[in-house]
């Protein structure tokens, strides 16, 4: 009997932990309560991901060729070997309608040929594969991009997308 109860109070721990090591793909968004804060408040600190990053905010280019109406910040984040990069792109619109408008023609446009494939972050999102992993989310009125360039396999993109997320509505 002991046993027993020992045997599956261990199983649910070791589940537990193995989910809270996958960084949680599933993150939750509040449309009923939008976002109050600039787009460079949005970004993420390089500790999301991981120690001995560097961040660049200096001619970061779009992550996305539809252009969006709201108010948007970039960074890159380059591990210390050069070797990974993570580049990023928050937009803060007046409105969920309007956030809503600019995710809808993102994923309008990424409908075909992309690859685009749904996910379970913030409000609404979802990935593309071209060459790397380029994942898009929406939070009320904000969207939030990102892109994961590395040589491991695979991508981390959705777990930092997730990760990243989450520090939205954790102050």
């Amino acid at each position: 009997m002991h046993r027993r109860q020992f045997i599956t109070t261990t199983t649910a721990a070791g589940l537990a932990a193995i989910a809270g090591c996958a960084g949680g793909s599933n993150t939750q968004g509040n449309d009923d309560n939008p976002i109050d804060t600039t787009p460079e408040n949005l970004l993420p600190s390089t500790n999301l991901f991981g120690e001995e990053w560097t961040r660049d905010t200096d001619e970061v280019q779009g992550l996305h060729p539809v252009e969006l109406d709201g108010v948007t910040a970039a960074a890159e984040y380059h591990s210390e070997s050069g070797l990974t990069g993570v580049s990023t792109q928050a937009t803060v619109f007046s409105s969920v309608d309007e956030a809503k408008a600019g995710y809808d023609e993102m994923r309008e446009h990424d409908s075909t040929g992309a690859g685009a494939k749904e996910l379970d972050i913030a409000s609404e999102s979802y990935r593309v594969k071209i060459g790397s992993i380029s994942v898009y989310f929406r939070d009320a009125n904000c969207i939030g991009m990102l892109n994961h360039v590395s040589d491991e396999v695979p991508s981390r993109s959705v777990e930092y997308s997730a990760d990243w997320h989450e520090t939205w509505r954790n102050d």
